[in-house]
């Protein structure tokens, strides 16, 4: 088994090399994107080049105001609204777990059954600023 130091330094590097790739790609991809042509009213151009093909799918994201949103709410109703959006529920970690080891037992109980703990690890290598 690799000693530590050098796991870490093999683990560096790679991150290093893997973050200068991706770097790369997006700009490579978006000087394709640029040259992609779309037929009228359509989000995906294809082509092929040599033994290649090509594909450019154009996307969109949103990010929204939730006070706007909660307005928004109000003027349609929930029949409407809901209809549109669905909840995304985040839990707060350190408020969570708090609740958790004072909660009275039915309480705690009810949220321990809703979840599913899924375990990992994250490993991170960096270097020492000297």
């Amino acid at each position: 088994m690799e000693n530590l130091e050098n796991l870490a330094r093999a683990a560096y590097q790679l991150h290093a090399e893997i973050d200068s790739k991706r770097k790369e790609l997006k700009d490579i991809e978006a000087q394709i994107a640029a040259q992609a042509v779309f037929p009228e009213g359509r989000k995906t151009a294809s082509t092929t080049v040599g033994n290649l093909s090509v594909k450019v799918q154009k996307t969109e994201r949103y990010k929204w105001d939730p006070s706007k949103l909660s307005l928004a709410r109000t003027t349609l109703g929930d029949a409407k609204f809901l209809k549109l959006f669905s909840y995304e529920w985040k839990a707060k970690k350190t408020a969570l777990d708090g609740f958790l080891e004072n909660a009275p037992e039915e309480q705690r109980k009810s949220i321990e059954d809703a979840m599913t703990v899924i375990s990992g690890c994250s490993v991170s290598v960096e270097e020492k600023k000297s």
